[in-house]
């Protein structure tokens, strides 16, 4: 069965964007939160809701590049999935919508590491609404292009999870009440259950801050 794309969203206004992209040529579910209990719980109740599925995790604000008019990102993240079983999850590249002087677009995760006990994007650092930067920003100039890395957690918005990871692993830890460091926790606990987690050099858009 082939895997299935999720989509949480707020408003359909937010995902017209995203819902002309996929066409037909994506199996998705987009999901309203009526309830207001945002990203991470509404992708929880998706997999639940579609168990023994593996499932594609897409925030609202995300596109595939303009040149990918046949959704290609969708059936190479599949075919990673099936060529390395040994993995959980599967992390897309990230990018802001937003290019330096030489036209690259600025990456907004390409996977994540600890440093000094502290969870972090490779990546990242940009703020969309201002066009200010925390650090250095990263452009995407093929540095991980071509090639699968074992990271230590990865971000999940434009992630592949494996419905046998799903089943292992189980619901996010309930002591979290809040969002952003769920995900890094649950990929903590797939880890610590043998499974791999792998960043692959698939690419999407990413309009950070402006979905629910």
């Amino acid at each position: 069965m082939e895997p299935l794309v999720v989509v949480p969203y707020v408003n359909q206004q937010e995902i017209q964007p995203l819902k002309a992209a996929l066409k037909w040529d994506v199996p998705v579910v987009f999901w309203e939160d009526r309830g207001r209990i945002g990203s991470d719980l509404a992708y929880q109740t998706l997999w639940n809701t579609n168990p023994n599925r593996d499932i594609i995790l897409l925030h609202a604000d995300m596109l595939p590049l303009p040149e990918d008019i046949n959704n290609n990102w969708y059936h190479k993240l599949c075919d990673y999935a099936k060529r390395f079983p040994e993995a959980g999850m599967f992390g897309t590249t990230l990018l802001y919508p937003a290019t330096d002087e030489e036209g690259n677009y600025f990456i907004q995760h390409a996977g994540g590491r600890f440093e000094n006990g502290e969870a972090i994007h490779y990546g990242g650092g940009l703020d969309l609404s201002n066009g200010s930067a925390s650090r250095k920003v990263e452009s995407d100039k093929g540095q991980y292009n071509g090639k699968i890395r074992n990271v230590s957690w990865v971000t999940f918005g434009g992630v592949y999870l494996r419905s046998a990871m799903l089943s292992a692993v189980g619901n996010f830890d309930p002591s979290f009440h809040w969002t952003y460091y769920r995900d890094v926790d649950y990929c903590l606990s797939a880890r610590s259950l043998g499974w791999k987690i792998y960043q692959t050099p698939v690419k999407l858009l990413h309009f950070e801050g402006k979905d629910n």
